[in-house]
Parts: structure tokens; sequence; C-alpha cells
């Protein structure tokens, strides 16, 4: 069986919006552009692999980059000036519901985060992606609440604890069902922790937390002052 990954890429990212999405952002003229490397290391992280990429903003520029790129499918997501995260991931599981039981789970991820390698790749479990406080982008920092005894994730909120979020999610397949629920009772402008903490309350599901071991493993682009960020 395969892993689906799910990489947000529909949005105006701040400083971006006369250079197009950020995906297109590029070290320089001979590197490679930010979205192709997210691809890149996420089929080298999980090998048996297919990549969805919901785009929006500067969609066709993003599409004609991603098109030939073999087991990668495009998902246009044309309110991207009007909705958030949960109409996104609404689009994308629309498009895979009829085919949920060809995954593993799927892996979720914004399109200005690099995860450049995970020590767990655990198919059987659902888990977020967490780092130590001071490895991520203080501004967007979303804390975690761990229960001590189970290591389950209780709730997960803005800027507290010293465990912190890296904005990229696996769920594994039995899972994916909840969220799929979830979606139908959540507006299309709620965030991806928001839409975690409401499946977590309402169907006390197992999330785990999956540490990176290396600070440089988790890359966090903010804009095109980080491009020299990008390998």
């Amino acid at each position: 069986m395969r892993i689906a990954c799910c990489i947000l890429s529909y949005n105006i990212t701040k400083g971006m919006k006369s250079l197009g999405p950020i995906g297109l952002l590029k070290k320089n003229q001979k590197s490679k552009e930010l979205i192709l490397q997210q691809i890149e290391d996420l089929k080298q992280i999980f090998r048996n692999v297919d990549i969805y990429v919901v785009t929006g903003f500067g969609n066709e520029r993003l599409q004609k980059i991603i098109e030939k790129k073999r087991n990668v499918y495009n998902i246009i997501n044309k309110k991207y000036e009007d909705k958030n995260q949960s109409y996104a991931i609404k689009l994308f599981m629309n498009k895979i519901k009829n085919n949920i039981d060809k995954y593993h789970g799927v892996f979720f991820i914004n399109s200005n985060i690099m995860i450049k390698q995970l020590t767990s790749k655990r198919k059987t479990a659902s888990w977020l992606v967490v780092s130590k406080k001071g490895n991520t982008n203080e501004k967007d920092r979303i804390g975690i609440n761990l229960d001590t005894e189970t290591g389950h994730i209780r709730y997960l909120f803005y800027n507290i604890g010293e465990q912190t979020w890296c904005q990229s999610l696996y769920l594994k397949q039995n899972h994916l069902k909840y969220l799929i629920e979830t979606i139908e009772d959540c507006h299309d402008n709620m965030f991806l922790f928001e839409m975690i903490n409401q499946m977590i309350d309402r169907y006390n599901i197992e999330i785990y937390a999956n540490y990176l071991q290396k600070k440089q493993d988790y890359i966090y682009i903010s804009g095109p002052k980080d491009k020299s960020k990008i390998k």
C-alpha cells in the first residue's frame, strides 16, 4: 500500500504577491523551486507515495512545474482568497475518498515547510511532526499539550509550551474517516490545527508526537528573505 501526501500550496504568502506562489521560490537561478524540493524530499522519506498539491494563487505556474512529475497530481482551489485550510483539505479528501483503501494514510504539510528527514514513519499510527522550542518560527509557533502517561496529543494552541508542531501531520487510514466527518461540520475558514483539536475532542483519537532529531530536519520558509534555506 502507498502513502498519500497533501501539500497545501493555494494561498498568497506575505511578500510573494508580485512574485507568485511560494512554491516557485528558488535559492538561485540554478536551484530547484521550493515545490520541487518538497516533492523530492517527500518521495525520499516515504518512497511509495502519491503527492497531491492543492493550488490556488498562481495555479497555472505551479501546474507547469509539477505536471510532468510522476505520481504528482494538482487539485485547484478556486476559492483560495476567501477560504482557509479546512476548505482546501475538503477538496483533497473529496478527491481521494473513494480510493482511501489504497493508502496506509495521508501526510499533510504546508507549502512553506520542508521536512528533510523523519526518524519514525509508522504507518499504523497517527502522529504530528514535533520540534523543540526555538527550532521553529516563533511568530507562527503552535505548541502541544501531551498526555505524560500515554504520549498522545491532548491539544494544540498558539505560542505556548516547549514542544512545537511543525505544521505537518500523518493520519492513518482508519482516522481519515474521522477527518471526513469533521470537515463536514467545520466552517471553511478553520486552520488544520483547529480541525485536529476537534477530532481529538470528538472522537478521542490517539495522535502521537513524532520528534525531529536535528534542527536542520525542519525548514520554515516565510518568504523571499528565506530563499537561501532552499537547497
